[in-house]
């Protein structure tokens, strides 16, 4: 088998290793086109899997949706309307962007961690008893899209949070760290 490491020196004898060079905010596409295992090197456009610096797409019309298969930590993703990520049981972060015009769909108590902003669309989120999970440093904006979600929780130390788009919330907790004060602001008009 190859073993693909991101981060690693060679010094010369290596067999059977390909070393990679990985660009900060490189765009890596889902392609789908052997299954939908998303640690399956040939799934992707650059012939790995994402790296935790990457903007990562899952687009429409590809013959498989990705499904998690362990936890992922990722710069930036979009999921294309009418495109699916399953989380299957394993948590994703998102350090910076998240945008869910399709699906991302949860199986049953995975949390979802967003460091950045994020939209959902309309029905974007299918939650089971997942947690969505807004643990940022800097000023976030969170539209929920009217999606439903088991559990929303904030969770912050200081600066503010707006969530727009209303929503359907089983659960929201809003927690200060450290007890430092923050504010977390709702769009006017929504429930």
């Amino acid at each position: 088998a190859l073993l693909s490491p991101t981060t690693a020196p060679t010094w010369g004898g290596n067999i059977n290793w390909n070393f990679l060079s990985v660009v900060v905010g490189e765009t890596i596409t889902w392609m789908g086109t052997i299954d939908n295992q998303w640690s399956n090197i040939e799934n992707w456009s650059l012939g790995r899997t994402p790296a935790n610096t990457d903007v990562v797409v899952v687009p429409a019309g590809v013959s498989s949706m990705p499904l998690l298969l362990v936890p992922v930590v990722l710069n930036s993703l979009t999921i294309a309307e009418g495109a699916e990520l399953s989380l299957n049981g394993c948590d994703l972060t998102v350090t910076n962007t998240l945008i869910a015009a399709g699906e991302l769909v949860a199986k049953a108590t995975e949390t979802v961690t967003l460091n950045g902003n994020a939209a959902f669309g309309n029905n974007s989120m299918r939650a089971a008893r997942s947690t969505l999970l807004v643990d940022g440093h800097e000023a976030q904006m969170i539209d929920l899209g009217g999606s439903s979600f088991a559990r929303v929780k904030v969770t912050r130390s200081g600066g503010e949070v707006t969530i727009n788009g209303g929503a359907q919330i089983e659960e929201l907790i809003i927690t200060a760290i450290d007890e430092t004060p923050f504010t977390c602001r709702f769009a006017a008009g929504k429930e």
